[in-house]
């Protein structure tokens, strides 16, 4: 009897293991009756295209250069960007430029026509050359302005003489902005390695060839000392780029021609102790309040040690509310670091001129 129990064990162990196959046949065959079929999910995300030649990115930290909104000067921001492993870093740099602003930077327009493309870029002796496509001599700002003047002129809102005057704005606007370009993809490249300089070259009839072209055409003053008037290698230019004294300049030339609007964005939101700078609309009648610039002389700029605020010594006139002109000589005007600028600081920059006579 002892002996027999071992063999009832087996017998138990296997009726199961018939069973549990059994289970698993009959679920087999009502997963797939007659009349039904699996359906692929309908909601499916298509994974982008592998380009057989990028091979592996990797992360670079770099100074890229954006237009100072509605100002004449460019504002270095630090970025991360990827580069291919077949591309060269520069190449990468342009490319990043032309993708538009970064999503967090502020106060800072891109400059370089959106129809741009890259045809080449190339080191060669010391010099990169960037050889880019003929959208970058995009005339649209100029065209618009003829469109519009136009109309205008014909429907007897404005004269002929304010047509040219409109037209001629725009094609200024229109060689800053190529000016503009043509140094932020020079510096960009150049704050990375200062030992190279940097040829642009323009393939203007598209078949791939790279041309140089006057400097008169990139908004560039003539080079008296040249032999020539065309686009030479660049390198480095500090003064497109906006510095604390630029930055007063702007403010003030804002002021002084009555657009506080302009003038408001280069005033830092917060200055020390924390206090905000007052809404558009309070900030406009405070300073009519105050008076207007009638005049200024910059010297000089500092940073402190920490690179949060900085200084700029200058020589102020203005006219107060009651039409008397009032001077303010060798005073300091504070700027707060914020973000990539250093703006004005407002309560500060008030205190100064109601300081001002007395």
């Amino acid at each position: 009897m002892k002996r027999s129990k071992p063999t009832m064990r087996i017998d138990l162990r296997l009726a199961l293991l018939v069973l549990l196959a059994l289970l698993t046949l009959a679920l087999s065959c009502f997963a797939f009756m007659p009349g039904q079929s699996i359906k692929e999910d309908g909601v499916r995300e298509d994974l982008p295209a592998i380009d057989p030649g990028a091979g592996v990115a990797r992360e670079l930290q770099v100074k890229l250069f954006y237009r100072l909104t509605n100002e004449a000067y460019l504002v270095g921001v630090t970025s991360t960007l990827s580069v291919l492993s077949s591309e060269r870093p520069e190449k990468a740099m342009v490319r990043e430029l032309l993708s538009g602003v970064p999503p967090l930077a502020n106060n800072v327009s891109e400059v370089i026509p959106a129809n741009t493309k890259i045809v080449e870029v190339s080191l060669e002796g010391g010099i990169l050359y960037i050889t880019l496509s003929e959208g970058f001599f995009d005339t649209a700002i100029v065209d618009a302005a003829e469109r519009e003047g136009r109309r205008s002129l014909d429907a007897g809102f404005i004269n002929q003489q304010e047509y040219e005057a409109r037209v001629e704005a725009a094609k200024q606007e229109m060689m800053l902005c190529r000016r503009l370009a043509v140094c932020s993809i020079v510096n960009s490249v150049t704050s990375s390695d200062p030992d190279v300089r940097v040829h642009l070259l323009f393939d203007l009839d598209g078949d791939g060839a790279g041309e140089r072209v006057a400097r008169g055409e990139l908004g560039f003053e003539p080079n008296l000392e040249a032999n020539s008037d065309l686009l030479e290698p660049m390198e480095y230019d500090a003064d497109a780029v906006i510095s604390p004294l630029t930055l007063v300049k702007c403010a003030l030339d804002h002021m002084m021609a009555g657009e506080n609007e302009k003038a408001y964005v280069l005033f830092a939101e917060t200055e020390s102790g924390g206090m905000q700078k007052p809404t558009y609309a309070n900030f406009e009648t405070e300073m009519l309040t105050l008076g207007r610039i009638t005049g200024y002389t910059l010297y000089s700029y500092v940073v402190d040690e920490g690179h949060a605020q900085a200084s700029v010594r200058a020589d102020l006139e203005f006219t107060d509310a009651s039409g008397v002109t009032r001077t303010l000589a060798g005073a300091d005007i504070a700027l707060r670091g914020e973000g990539n600028l250093y703006k004005l600081g407002y309560y500060a920059f008030k205190a100064l001129m109601e300081g001002a006579g007395v």
